[in-house]
């Protein structure tokens, strides 16, 4: 029997996966999973990323991680720069076009949290807030 509070928690993961719209592995109807959009993500808002930055924030898998910027690569939204300090290791960057793909997702999942921002009342977004805020606090340890 499935223990209440985990019920819960899935109950909301549930939820929150459908308000963002990352059924069918594709997040908001863009061409990107929600993995693919977070690898973006990491590449665009961290200096000198590499691979090895992205399995450990994400606890990717390498293989999987691997098979993602190799499409990426493909598809021109990223290169690959060596590193001076170690010729083992590449860092990641974000091309014009991978910038432009980001941003059109960034703009999407803003415009979407738009809409649920205007629909709440002022004392229901203090109390979102909070609440997000308690949550990432408890889960982190911090």
């Amino acid at each position: 029997m499935e223990d209440k509070f985990i019920k819960k928690i899935r109950e909301f993961n549930r939820f929150y996966t459908d308000f963002l719209g990352t059924m069918n592995n594709r997040i908001l109807n863009s061409n990107y999973s929600l993995a693919e959009s977070r690898i973006l993500f990491e590449i665009d808002n961290n200096t000198k990323c590499t691979a090895c930055d992205i399995v450990s924030v994400l606890n990717i898998d390498k293989s999987y991680l691997s098979r993602i910027l190799k499409t990426f690569e493909r598809n021109k939204l990223i290169v690959k720069k060596r590193s001076t300090e170690d010729a083992r290791s590449f860092f990641l960057l974000l091309t014009e076009k991978g910038k432009s793909e980001l941003n059109l997702l960034e703009n999407e999942v803003n415009s979407r949290l738009k809409v649920l921002e205007d629909s709440l009342t002022s004392n229901q977004h203090a109390i979102l807030e909070k609440n997000m805020n308690m949550i990432k606090s408890i889960l982190s340890g911090k």
